[in-house]
């Protein structure tokens, strides 16, 4: 029995029709077919009753399709091990960032600093995305290290090291009644604006404490437009789908048409962490994660 065998197997089984099946893996319905009748005939079972509409598993199918399921995720987990150790031999770094955590300057700093005090470890920069998708492919192993927002307090699997603090900040269209108010603004003087915001299960906890913060001020705010990113929102506020509160670093974006007001009288911010897998072994992100818990001392 071979692995692609098993594949095959199981696209037809979860899409319960060998023409969708075909789709999903890219080869056509005839040699699909004849993969699965060769796969019946080396166990010598029937797999498959054919229906009008497609096909459902037998009894025997569904236990293959249980093995199946395991082997093939232990396959991905042992080629994923794999991968992680030549990393590891090789010292290299994957890292990935969500939130923007890139724009922040004490970010980018220490990424310096690392770098020119490690010569011997080979950093790549291989992904920025939602926060729940790096969390993924932290633990799948595509990424050994990711800068996020945060999520919850704790998240399974993985180690969460606070690198800085840095406040949020209001980004209005630089046309805006409020834009050349200058200095600071209250958070209730927004109360009847238009918001865009970040959908919430990208950024979780800024997510719930800006919400928190808008109902201390007495309203909730309007929100018509959501952004996949938090990066994402600078161009729409730019563009006039409304305001916003994002971190203050975002304003290192460099974007036109908006302009940024620190909050008055709020202490509202949001963390930078950086994600790692929980005992991760590798002696380079064993430097990485020194080096940016010394930020988080010394930020406090």
């Amino acid at each position: 029995m071979k692995l692609h065998h098993l594949r095959y197997f199981i696209a037809v089984a979860e899409e319960g029709h060998f023409g969708r099946a075909a789709e999903r893996l890219g080869i056509g319905q005839p040699p699909l077919s004849l993969q699965i009748q060769r796969l019946e005939k080396r166990i010598q079972i029937k797999l498959f009753h054919r229906r009008s509409r497609g096909v459902e598993l037998t009894e025997g199918g569904k236990v293959l399709l249980r093995h199946a399921r395991h082997i093939l995720a232990n396959v991905d987990d042992a080629l994923n091990d794999v991968q992680r150790f030549r990393r590891s031999e090789s010292n290299e770094i994957n890292t990935g960032f969500a939130g923007g955590t890139w724009f922040n300057p004490d970010v980018a700093a220490r990424l310096r600093q690392f770098k020119s005090h490690h010569t011997e470890l080979l950093m790549k920069s291989v992904l920025a995305g939602h926060a729940p998708d790096l969390i993924r492919k932290l633990l799948e192993g595509n990424v050994d290290a990711a800068f996020i927002r945060p999520l919850t307090d704790t998240l399974d699997g993985i180690e969460l090291t606070p690198v800085v603090q840095e406040p949020l900040a209001v980004v209005l269209p630089v046309n805006h009644r409020l834009a050349t108010a200058g200095g600071v603004i209250s958070l209730d003087r927004l109360a009847p604006e238009n918001f865009v915001l970040c959908e919430r299960n990208n950024i979780g906890k800024l997510s719930d404490d800006l919400m928190a913060a808008c109902h201390q001020a007495g309203f909730t705010p309007l929100c018509e437009q959501y952004a996949l990113q938090v990066e994402a929102i600078i161009p729409m506020v730019s563009a006039g789908f409304g305001i916003s509160i994002v971190p203050d670093s975002l304003r290192n974006s460099l974007h036109g048409g908006v302009v940024f007001l620190p909050l008055q009288n709020l202490k509202l911010n949001t963390a930078v962490l950086l994600a790692t897998r929980h005992r991760d072994a590798s002696p380079a992100i064993h430097k990485f994660r020194k080096a940016f818990a010394t930020v988080s001392a010394a930020t406090g």
